[in-house]
């Protein structure tokens, strides 16, 4: 009776760990794609976030490069390299 049961879960679970791996292995790049929304500063005309990974309290973010128009058309290009951000 048992094997009939694990027979039919053999079948699916290798396709959602598959799944589950391409997720994780994605989720930076979408974490990144969604911070460049989510981040929407007046006069911030470009902002792209590079995340290297994620992990249990903290991120890692290779490249985070901005350009910003002030008030008085002032134009700067902003690069930051190799941050931690810590979540507490």
């Amino acid at each position: 009776m048992y094997p009939v049961q694990f027979r039919s879960a053999a079948r699916w679970l290798p396709a959602v760990l598959l799944v589950l791996l391409l997720f994780w292995l994605a989720l930076p790049r979408l974490l990144g794609l969604a911070a460049e929304r989510w981040l929407d500063v007046p006069g911030l005309e470009n902002l792209h976030v590079d995340i290297e990974n994620v992990g249990a309290g903290h991120a890692r973010l290779r490249e985070v490069r901005a350009v910003y128009t002030s008030a008085g058309g002032y134009r700067f290009q902003i690069a930051l390299h190799d941050m931690v951000l810590t979540i507490r």
